[in-house]
């Protein structure tokens, strides 16, 4: 798998991503879609991979809830931004970025 893949492998996964942070705040689709300004089918639609989260979602994430926008786009970093500052970058010998909690 080359870089490219693996890159892919990541962006793929981001409607997992956001299922994770929406289930660990306890907000059933329906209320997290309203708050985001969405229908409860189109967050459905996104969760399910159907349909790729765009960044106008991803700004009402950020403004809504305090959503980290690299977790759920590249799954790098801590759900949520107002945690950013107990983590910090670190490359690994390979280059590729880890988020370490301080």
């Amino acid at each position: 798998m080359d870089n490219n893949d693996k890159f892919m492998e990541i962006l793929e996964k981001q409607h997992d991503r956001l299922k994770q942070v929406r289930t660990t705040l306890g907000i059933k689709q329906n209320e997290f879609a309203e708050n985001i300004t969405m229908t409860q089918g189109a967050l459905s639609d996104i969760e399910r991979g159907k349909v790729k989260i765009s960044t106008s979602v991803i700004e009402k994430l950020v403004k809504a809830y305090g959503i980290n926008p690299n977790y759920i786009i590249l799954g790098v970093g801590p759900f949520f931004l107002k945690d950013l500052n107990t983590f910090h970058i670190k490359f690994n010998s390979q280059g590729s970025v880890q988020w370490q909690e301080v």
